[in-house]
């Protein structure tokens, strides 16, 4: 995560003592089976980077100061270069940081599959700050990978750097593939700029789409309404009320004795050591 003071709520939780304000996972690595590589021609490996979640990531965002990235000129957010970039030898988590961790695994596959004699290829996504973390990903997969083809899928993210960044990326090859589709059911000041715009909203636009020549396809399954689960982006004339999805009981669950409380996270929602050091933990505390 990135290097910014953490308010104290942040940091209180039902296990407040083990919380970890330094890291948080960030995404994943995949690769096509045999099957897909055989359709596609190629062995491709997938990073999946998610979109933010953790109130320390929302100011980050915010901070629109430009840092040099690479080459001379390159200039990429600093927001987004800190959670890419940083790492804490202090920390349980963060020892290396997101960049070092992504670009040591993929090192790891395209020399794996390269020595089996097959053609290797990238494909890195996001959806808003995942988007943003991907096109970094991109820039240093091309400079370490520069004769494997990397293809960059990005939703809702927005910009990461200046012009030499662009650039760059265009000097590279990389292949940039950005959200250009329009729905005949959106409002015209649908805004898809910004990096907070719902996944709803992305599955619907893929649901009717067929070409970047062809219309919207008019017979698309997914139904219109999701759209506006968590949003107010469809034209008025369908009639359907914004910003409609609620928890069932305001996401209230029962307890032990029958009442509605808050429900508590998961242990493996919370990076914290693992249960056995927890129990030796409050054995400590409740001993002392």
């Amino acid at each position: 995560m990135s290097h910014v003071d953490v308010p104290k709520w942040f940091e209180r939780s039902r296990l407040g003592c083990t919380w970890s304000k330094d890291s948080n996972w960030m995404g994943f690595v995949a690769v096509s089976n045999n099957k897909e590589s055989q359709r596609i021609g190629r062995r491709d490996v997938v990073v999946s980077w998610r979109g933010t979640v953790a109130p320390t990531e929302w100011l980050t965002d915010l901070k629109a100061k430009l840092e040099r990235f690479g080459s001379k000129n390159v200039k990429v957010q600093h927001g987004f270069l800190s959670i890419y970039k940083s790492k804490d030898k202090s920390t349980r988590y963060n020892k290396s940081s997101a960049s070092e961790q992504v670009m040591q695994e993929l090192d790891r596959l395209v020399n794996f599959f390269r020595g089996r004699g097959e053609m290797v290829s990238l494909t890195l996504t996001g959806h808003s700050l995942g988007g943003a973390l991907a096109l970094l990903n991109a820039y240093e997969a091309e400079i370490s990978f520069s004769d494997v083809f990397i293809n960059v899928i990005s939703f809702g993210a927005p910009r990461v750097g200046n012009l030499a960044f662009k650039e760059k990326l265009n000097e590279l090859g990389t292949q940039l593939k950005l959200d250009k589709c329009r729905s005949p059911y959106l409002k015209d000041d649908t805004d898809f700029s910004g990096y907070t715009v719902a996944g709803s909203l992305y599955l619907h636009l893929l649901d009717g789409f067929l070409s970047r020549k062809a219309k919207f396809r008019r017979n698309a399954r997914r139904g219109l309404a999701l759209v506006n689960k968590s949003s107010d982006m469809l034209i008025e004339e369908l009639k359907i009320p914004e910003f409609w999805y609620q928890l069932p009981y305001k996401g209230l669950v029962l307890n032990k004795c029958g009442r509605r409380v808050k429900p508590g996270r998961e242990p493996e929602d919370i990076p914290s050591p693992f249960s056995s050091e927890l129990s030796s933990h409050f054995a400590t505390s409740m001993s002392t």
